[in-house]
Formats: structure tokens, sequence, C-alpha cells
């Protein structure tokens, strides 16, 4: 059956993956996931995450001078 699933919904399934100690695709087998669906949401959900914690997400704004410009 294709369900739709919110972020709550695959963030719970991201957390109790880690915390099966399962591989994702036993992981997913088990709870009747699409592997390739798990792992797109997981690196969906994890990229803000690690985009802030290097300071170089969206938010950042870097001005460029040109020594072109008269």
């Amino acid at each position: 059956m294709n369900q739709r699933r919110s972020q709550s919904n695959w963030q719970r399934l991201i957390d109790d993956q880690e915390a099966s100690g399962l591989s994702q695709r036993a992981f997913c087998v088990q709870a009747g996931v699409a592997v390739a669906a798990f792992q797109y949401r997981k690196r969906e959900l994890r990229a803000p995450i690690v985009a802030s914690d290097h300071g170089w997400g969206k938010e950042t704004f870097i001005p460029l001078l040109s020594s072109m410009t008269r």
C-alpha cells in the first residue's frame, strides 16, 4: 500500500531505525517502507542540520566585490 507520511512520521521511522540496530534495508523490509524512499527522506531531513552546523545554509549571505566595477 502506498501511503503518504508526514515529516514527523519520517523522523520517527528514522529514529526507530537508528535505535533498532538493524540495517536500513532490514528495517525497511520489516516496516514496509521502500529503502530508496527511506534514504531520500533521511537525507532530506538531515540536510538542514548539517548546513546550519557549518554556517553555510541558505541564510548565509556573502557579498562579492569586483575590482572590475568602476
